[in-house]
């Protein structure tokens, strides 16, 4: 029984507001994020720049951390995606009358993928904007 055009265009319009609602929350999570002790280097942009990190090397080091993590992610996903249609298959057709198959990804779904990357490593760039704007004093001087 083939799907009807209109729940495929729903479900494609869910997938993308899922998407901008994830890609958002990103956002604003790396935007908050502040590194817990103030005090240390290694995980402070400010501190980078304190021991004589430039700006490029502090956004270099926070783009590549934001898209190793962003790749695993995105890796984790699609494995988890995989072995849930394998182990479940057999009890949502048994159940459900739901039969999935696994097969290679579409041009879509590689689309989908690539933006969630691009997403994840620009998310991943707010900090080390932030830190381009306080001056090297801010990070450094303590917060009473």
């Amino acid at each position: 029984m083939p799907i009807p055009q209109k729940t495929l265009s729903t479900s494609k319009a869910f997938t993308r507001l899922s998407m901008l609602i994830a890609g958002a929350g990103l956002a604003a999570a790396a935007w908050a994020a502040e590194p817990a002790p103030k005090d240390t280097t290694a995980t402070n942009p400010l501190g980078l720049r304190a021991v004589g990190a430039g700006l490029r090397h502090v956004l270099a080091l926070l783009a590549l951390e934001g898209a190793m993590v962003t790749v695993l992610g995105v890796a984790l996903g699609l494995v988890m995606a995989v072995l849930g249609i394998a182990l479940l298959s057999p009890w949502l057709q048994s159940q459900f009358g739901l039969t999935l198959s696994l097969s290679e990804p579409t041009l879509n779904e590689w689309l989908l993928m690539a933006s969630l990357l691009v997403a994840g490593w620009l998310a991943s760039l707010l900090p080390g904007i932030r830190a381009y704007r306080l001056s090297l004093a801010d990070g450094l001087s303590p917060r009473i």
